[in-house]
């Protein structure tokens, strides 16, 4: 079996003398291609020396390095400040509904009844935000992907997982935060008002 030779550059593997399967956008005039890596003399595979410049292929995806590493950060800021805003809502909406649940209680509803009944609330809400957002990302990803020459489809499996991994965090979320309410002793809680 012939070893192919390849080079790491930016933690992926570039393998050389594939021409067929490159996409470069105009190999005649591009400044590019003749610093494309080519191994052993005139481009065969007879050695493991490299003659070309191998941070020139690099440079090639270098800007969508970057809008990677820009939407991670992005993502990270925004699923937290999702997380600090649900906190203040649910410690908020459990102050003020402190006496509902304080007479649910007392009527006999148990603590995860009562939580139930506020992750409900919560996850209608993640509904509705979630109906109104799978269709403006599926735009913007459809968008950004039209700019390629080989496109592929937008899978459904990443709105579903998306979707239960924000539904997860809402709901833990909302637990931690209102089970103190739900746990509270009812009679403090009804004859403070």
């Amino acid at each position: 079996m012939q070893k192919i030779p390849s080079d790491k550059v930016n933690g992926f593997i570039v393998v050389c003398n594939i021409y067929e399967k490159i996409n470069v956008p105009c190999c005649s005039a591009c400044p590019i291609c003749p610093s494309v890596p080519r191994y052993g003399t005139g481009g065969t595979r007879g050695t493991d020396e490299p003659v070309g410049d191998v941070d020139a292929v690099a440079g090639l995806y270098a800007q969508e390095d970057r809008l990677v590493r820009m939407i991670t950060t992005a993502s990270w800021i925004s699923l937290l400040i999702s997380v600090i805003g649900i906190l203040g809502l649910v410690y908020f909406e459990t102050q003020f509904r402190r006496k509902e649940i304080a007479v649910r209680r007392v009527h006999g509803a148990s603590v995860g009844e009562i939580l139930l009944m506020l992750n409900r609330y919560y996850l209608k809400i993640t509904a509705v935000c979630f109906a109104v957002a799978v269709p403006v990302a599926w735009f913007i990803i459809r968008r950004w992907v039209s700019s390629f020459p080989y496109q592929s489809p937008v899978p459904v499996w990443i709105f579903l997982v998306a979707l239960v991994l924000v539904s997860l965090i809402t709901t833990v979320t909302v637990t931690l935060q209102s089970r103190r309410a739900a746990l509270r002793n009812p009679v403090d809680s009804i004859s403070s008002e």
